[in-house]
C-alpha cells in the first residue's frame, strides 16, 4: 500500500517532467521565430527542430496521462524515468572522464555524417556550401590552384551561432555584388582572409558593408582560409580589373 504523500509526490515529478518538456517547447518555438524572421529558409528551420517539437508533445502527453493512473504505476513511471535519467547521465560522466577519445571520435563522426547530409541538401538545392581549397589539381597538363570560390552561385558560408548564413558570389567567386566591378572609381579594395571575407557575418555587417555605408566603392576580396601568398596572388589577378585608389591589406 501507498500513502497519500507517496501519490502527492509521484504527481509532483510528473508535473514536474511535464513542466521541463514545455519549457523544451516554448524555447523551441521561440529559436524557430527568431531564425524565421532572420530569414532561415522554413524548411531548413523544420528539418532541424521538429523532432524537438513531437518528441516533448509526446512526453508532456505520456506524463498527464499517468496522472491519471493508479499510485503503484505511477510509482514504477516515477522510478524509471528518473532512474533512466539518472543513469544516461553517469554514463555520460564516466565515459567522458575516462575515456575522452571515444566520446570526441563519435561527436566528430555524428558531426560529420550532419554534415554531408546538410550539404547534400543544399546542393540539392543549388546552394554550395563553401570550403576552404587548399590543393591543387590538374587541368588539360596544367597545375591549377584555385584562388577564389564558384563564381556567380548561391553560397553557404557557415553556422557558428545556430544560424545559417548564405551569400550570391560574383562573377569571380568573391562575396561582391556583380554591378561594383562596373564601377569606373573603385575606392577601396579589401585583401584579407576570413575576417575580411565575413565569416559568418550577414551580408550587411561585414567590414566592406560598413565601407559602403560610408559611401566608398568597395571591392571585397577577402577570401576565408587565405594566407599572405594566396592573398597576394588574388591581388595580382584581380585587382587589375579594378585599379582601385587604395589598397587596404589585412593581416591575422
Amino acid at each position: 500500500m501507498f500513502s497519500r504523500n507517496d501519490n502527492k509526490f509521484s504527481d509532483l515529478f510528473l508535473k514536474i517532467y511535464a513542466s521541463v518538456f514545455l519549457i523544451i517547447i516554448f524555447y523551441t518555438l521561440y529559436r524557430i521565430i527568431l531564425f524565421y524572421l532572420e530569414g532561415v529558409d522554413i524548411e531548413i528551420i523544420f528539418d532541424k527542430y521538429f523532432k524537438y517539437l513531437i518528441i516533448s508533445t509526446i512526453f508532456i502527453l505520456f506524463f498527464l496521462v499517468s496522472l491519471k493512473l493508479n499510485n503503484n504505476i505511477k510509482q514504477n513511471i516515477v522510478l524509471i524515468f528518473t532512474s533512466t535519467t539518472i543513469i544516461l547521465y553517469v554514463i555520460e560522466f564516466f565515459l567522458a572522464l575516462y575515456f575522452p577519445e571515444l566520446r570526441d571520435n563519435e561527436i566528430r563522426k555524428i558531426n560529420q555524417d550532419k554534415k554531408i547530409e546538410k550539404y547534400n541538401n543544399f546542393i540539392n538545392k543549388n546552394i554550395f556550401p563553401f570550403e576552404v581549397i587548399k590543393k591543387e589539381f590538374n587541368f588539360n597538363d596544367k597545375k591549377i590552384f584555385p584562388l577564389t570560390y564558384i563564381p556567380n552561385v548561391n553560397t553557404f558560408l557557415c553556422n557558428e551561432t545556430g544560424k545559417d548564413i548564405f551569400y550570391q558570389s560574383d562573377k569571380h567567386g568573391f562575396r561582391n555584388e556583380n554591378s561594383q566591378w562596373e564601377n569606373k572609381k573603385v575606392d577601396i579594395l579589401l585583401i584579407g582572409d576570413s575576417f575580411v571575407h565575413g565569416a559568418c557575418e550577414e551580408n550587411d555587417k561585414t567590414i566592406a558593408s560598413f565601407l559602403k555605408q560610408n559611401g566608398k566603392n568597395v571591392i571585397n576580396l577577402g577570401m576565408g582560409g587565405a594566407g599572405p601568398l594566396k592573398e597576394f596572388a588574388i591581388f595580382r589577378e584581380y585587382a587589375q580589373f579594378v585599379k582601385p585608389q587604395n589598397v587596404v591589406w589585412f593581416f591575422f
